[in-house]
This record gives C-alpha cells, structure tokens and sequence, in this order.
C-alpha cells in the first residue's frame, strides 16, 4: 500500500468509488465518471478551504502573538519608568526627615506633599496632583490612580512623621538612661562609716525610675537610699534626678544631724511639687552610726529590708508609711535597729522579685530569701552574685520589664 501523501489521495478515490458502487464493477460509463470527477473536485475544493483556514490562523495567531510581546515589552518599560519616578518622589520625605523641631517636621513634610504629586504629575498626568478630592479631573480610572497616589503622599508623610517621633523619644529615653546610669555608686564595693556594700543595679528596657545612694554624713556615720519612682520613660527619670539633688542638698547641709524621717519628709515636698501627684516614690531612708541604735530607718512605701544573722531573716516590718507624694504633709518616722557587725541588711525594689522568664513567671521572693539566707555567711558580695545569677538564670535573654536594684549592706 502507498503511504504518504499519495496514499492518502488512493485511499479517498477508493472510497468514492465504494459509495459510488464502480469499485466492483468493470469501466465505469462516462456519466458515472462525470459523477465521479464532480465529488473528487468538490473534495479537493474543501481540503484546499480547510487548508487556507489554517494558514490564515497560524499567520494571526503569529501576528497577535507579536503583538503581546510588543505589549509587554511597553508594560514593562512604563513599570519601570513608574518605580524610578516613585523612588525620586519617595525621596523628598527622607529630606523632610531630617528636620528638628515638630514645626519644622510639619512644614518640610507639607512641601515633599506637594513636591511628590508634582513628580508623579509630570509622568502620568497632564495637570498636578491636587490635594483638594474634589479637584481631581479625568475619566474615572485616572480619577483613581490620582487619588490613591494622594492617598500614597498622605501615608507616607504620616509614616515620616511617626518615624521621626519614635527616633525622639528613643533618644530621649537614651539619654534619660545615661542620666539614671550617673545617679547610682558602681556595683563594686562601696563604703560608708559602719557598712560595706555591694550592688546591683540593671536599667529596664524602657528607661525606669529606680535610684541609689550611699553617702558618709560625718566620719563614724553613714547614709544609705534606695528609691523607686513610678513608671517608665523620660518623666520617671526626671523625676528620679530631681530627688537625688534634692537628697544630695538634704545630706550636704545637714550632715550628722540629718535623720531619715526628716529627709524622707523633704524627699516627699520635692515629689508633691514636683510631679503634681502623676508620680510617687516609695523609699528606704536609713543611717549607720556607732553605739545603740546601729541603724535608724524609714520606710515610704517600699519592699522591706531583711536583717539576716546567723542564716535567719528578720522582715524589718517597722511603719511602713505612704509613698513619697502621695500625700503632701506626712508625718514620716523611724524604726531603730539593733545590728551587730556580720549582719547583712537586704535592700532591693520589686524588679528582682518579679522578674519573669519567658512564659511570664515571676521569680518569688520565696527564692530570694532563700539564697540571702544561704549565702549570707559568705558576706555581702556572696549574696549579691547569687542573687543576680538567679535572676539571670530565670530570665534568661529576656531584658527585665521593670528595673532592678539591690542593695547588700554587711555591718562593720
């Protein structure tokens, strides 16, 4: 059998001839073979239609197919036109950035408003950018594109200025921490008449209120502080200065006569002014001298001291008084103690206590007593180290939410 082309044609004569009925029959009458030439040429006739069609499609779909990558090739080259025409908009907030006072901020980032529209006005549009909805001319899909590019200029002036905010106030709350650092004795050993102390002192992540001191009031009397303001960020810290100058002025004036319930009720004039009742500090006031009482305190507020002797602690309950500022006239008195030299005294804010690990458990004064109790035979630096590794260990890389400070006095 013929294969191919020809074939084909051999196949198709064969089965006109079958319908025709001349296959089997002798030479067909010239009627028959008229009949028969007719169909093969109405057959050929369609074939070449069909095959005309097809080229046709082909060349179109060739053409179109061109087309569509002319197109694209257009769409991508305005795409890119568009993105370096919204980066040198963009770009005139990033000077307006760099402005100082608010003032200034807002009037820098009004201009780059309209510096922007202009620059995207030139690519698109044939008139600029209002900045007036009801202004915006065109069909309704350039309509649109104006009014998401205002839309676009408004978000991103916001956007600056909320930036330019949040780099302030973590200035701000840098330097605030810079001041608080200077306002505490270093952690290692600190002496006054009557004590040795070690410390620990550690900034919370947003600047705190926490604070310190230790000072010699004469040669054989000593003067100890610990403070802690309410709140976080930049107030506290201005708070927590205002107070240390003031207790500095209290001890430089008075020196052996000032007593702890009279600096706490000077403390507590400077907060009442000061801070209008938005801030309170609780407190402990004490004084180290020779003979009986050993130690005068008072307490505004605050965490207890403990006085550990012989491995056991005693909560110095004493008259736990209001806070520094919660009331304007307070009548703030002392507790007398009896120490002898060995006895560690235990001063910290609740930073230490409630530090929280990961799952957001507090680490309990229950722990800390215990290691003061422990460890208070090894002396005051033995407590603080194990006090703060503890801390660390529950925390983990979690910085401290509050401040935290401790204070370990061993009586001499």
């Amino acid at each position: 059998m013929t294969s191919g082309p020809a074939g084909d044609v051999d196949t198709m004569l064969r089965a006109e001839l079958d319908k025709l009925g001349l296959a089997a029959q002798g030479v067909p009458s010239p009627e028959q073979w008229a009949h028969f030439l007719s169909r093969i040429r109405a057959l050929l006739h369609d074939h070449v239609a069909r095959i005309g069609a097809l080229e046709e499609m082909a060349a179109y779909s060739t053409e179109e197919l061109a087309r569509m990558r002319l197109t694209l090739s257009r769409q991508y080259k305005d795409v890119g036109e568009t993105l370096e025409s919204l980066g040198k908009a963009v770009s005139v907030f990033h000077d307006a950035s760099e402005q100082g006072d608010e003032a200034a901020l807002n009037e820098a980032l009004r201009m780059a408003q309209q510096r922007f529209n202009l620059q995207l006005s030139s690519e698109w549009f044939e008139t600029p950018i209002s900045d007036d909805p009801n202004a915006l001319e065109g069909g309704s899909s350039i309509r649109v594109i104006q009014q998401n590019l205002l839309a676009l200029s408004r978000s991103l002036a916001e956007l600056v200025k909320g930036a330019s905010t949040l780099a302030s106030s973590r200035k701000e709350l840098e330097l605030a921490g810079a001041v608080q650092q200077m306002l505490v004795p270093p952690d290692e050993g600190v002496a006054v008449p009557g004590a040795r102390i070690q410390s620990w002192f550690q900034p919370a992540a947003d600047c705190g209120g926490d604070w310190w001191t230790a000072h010699e009031l004469t040669e054989s009397q000593g003067l100890v502080v610990v403070g802690d303001v309410t709140g976080h960020g930049a107030p506290s810290a201005i708070i927590t200065g205002a107070v240390k100058g003031a207790c500095d002025l209290a001890r430089m004036g008075m020196r052996g006569e000032l007593k702890p319930s009279q600096l706490m009720r000077m403390l507590n004039r400077v907060i009442v002014e000061a801070a209008r009742g938005e801030y309170m500090m609780t407190g402990v006031a004490l004084t180290l001298q020779p003979g009986e009482p050993r130690i005068q305190l008072t307490n505004a507020g605050h965490h207890p001291p403990w006085l550990i002797r012989n491995g056991e602690i005693t909560v110095l309950q004493g008259v736990r008084e209001p806070p520094l500022g919660a009331q304007a006239i307070v009548a703030y008195t002392e507790v007398n103690v009896a120490a002898e030299p060995g006895d560690i005294l235990v001063l910290l804010t609740d930073g230490i206590t409630e530090a929280e690990n990961e799952q957001g458990q507090e680490l309990g004064e229950k722990v800390v007593r215990s290691l003061c109790e422990t460890y208070a035979q090894h002396g005051a630096q033995a407590v603080r180290d194990k006090v703060r590794e503890a801390v660390h260990r529950h925390t983990g890389s979690r910085r401290p939410a509050d401040d935290i400070t401790l204070v370990v006095i061993e009586v001499v």
